[in-house]
């Protein structure tokens, strides 16, 4: 009797998409929802946000926020600094930084 055999993960495969059990596909985005602790805000643009949480799942995640300083965002108010909020990440491969 043969065991399965498993294929090798991709050069540069991110610890998200390995905790999750969902298989590498450079061309779409994962995932992740995790509840999570705002530790740092940046400004990046004039909508947009760059943001350090910190979640049990995955420790520290450095994520875009897009389009949250805009007055009319869904998000304005959610990503203060040391607040617990329940995040949907999105995971790149091409970027270093993940979406919120």
């Amino acid at each position: 009797m043969s065991t399965p055999r498993t294929q090798p993960s991709p050069a540069g495969a991110s610890t998200l998409a390995g905790k999750t059990g969902v298989s590498y596909n450079p061309y779409s985005m994962v995932a992740c929802p995790c509840d999570a602790i705002v530790l740092r805000r940046t400004r990046y643009s004039e909508s947009s946000l760059i943001v350090v949480v910190f979640t049990r799942e995955y420790g520290r995640i450095d994520a875009l926020a897009k389009g949250c300083r805009r007055e009319r965002s869904p998000m304005r108010g959610h990503l203060d600094l040391f607040s617990r909020e329940e995040l949907l990440v999105f995971e790149r491969e091409r970027s270093g930084l993940d979406l919120v």
